[in-house]
């Protein structure tokens, strides 16, 4: 059984080439770019320790905001979907990521993440990050991708560091509302910074740091957990 992964065997060698991946992330120029291979490559290394098809990687997933509503172009894209395959072609999800670029030069040195948990800039590029998970959330219940009636896990990460944070049960009126409004760019609205500027709160979520023994424990945990939305038949 996929709880009963035992990391001694083979977590070392794991742990130490993510562990060099994301110190290479954060030298040099901020790159989104290379942060979305380093928390793919993450969820790779723990997707192979699995029977195939159990756990698929959909990444730049396109979630529909209203897909009841053709006329309504909107979606939303988190940097990947983590779910699996129906044999009609549909695709369930377990949960997802979205991911933000490191903060330079508070992360080049690869401080633990005690160090730079309360940091203003952190708490702000995790909030951003967390409202356009909500987002994601959103849209995926109302694709069917998820329950409604559960709470979500979602993997928010910052450079090579992340969160495990909890979404839902919405109501319908939170469900209809879009708390990220992104401009064509795909970047926040102006309006959107300046709230998120006066909102900053400390992170009550374990942060980890990808490479590590304790990323690799939440990672396994956050993939156990989610399988039990397969099951559920309370979908919109």
């Amino acid at each position: 059984m996929t709880s009963n992964i035992d990391f001694s065997q083979q977590g070392n060698e794991v742990d130490q080439y993510l562990s060099q991946l994301a110190l290479k992330s954060v030298q040099g120029k901020p790159d989104e770019s290379f942060g979305y291979g380093v928390v793919n490559e993450m969820l790779i290394e723990h997707r192979n320790l699995r029977p195939r098809g159990e756990v698929v990687i959909f990444p730049q997933l396109r979630l529909k905001w209203n897909p009841r509503n053709h006329r309504d172009r909107r979606f939303n894209l988190p940097t990947c979907g983590i779910g699996r395959y129906l044999n009609n072609g549909t695709i369930l999800l377990q949960g997802g990521l979205e991911h933000k670029p490191p903060i330079l030069p508070l992360m080049a040195d690869f401080p633990d993440p005690s160090v730079i948990k309360s940091h203003g800039s952190i708490d702000f590029l995790f909030s951003l990050a967390s409202k356009q998970a909500a987002d994601q959330v959103k849209a995926a219940i109302k694709s069917g991708a998820v329950p409604y009636n559960e709470v979500i896990e979602w993997i928010i990460s910052v450079g090579p560091y992340f969160i495990v944070r909890h979404f839902g049960p919405f109501t319908q009126a939170e469900l209809d509302t879009r708390g990220h409004r992104p401009n064509d760019s795909g970047d926040a609205e102006v309006t959107d910074l300046i709230e998120l500027a006066h909102q900053f709160h400390t992170i009550p979520e374990a942060m980890h740091r990808i490479g590590t023994v304790e990323a690799a424990i939440a990672v396994e945990a956050f993939l156990n957990i989610g399988t039990r939305l397969y099951a559920s038949n309370v979908r919109m």
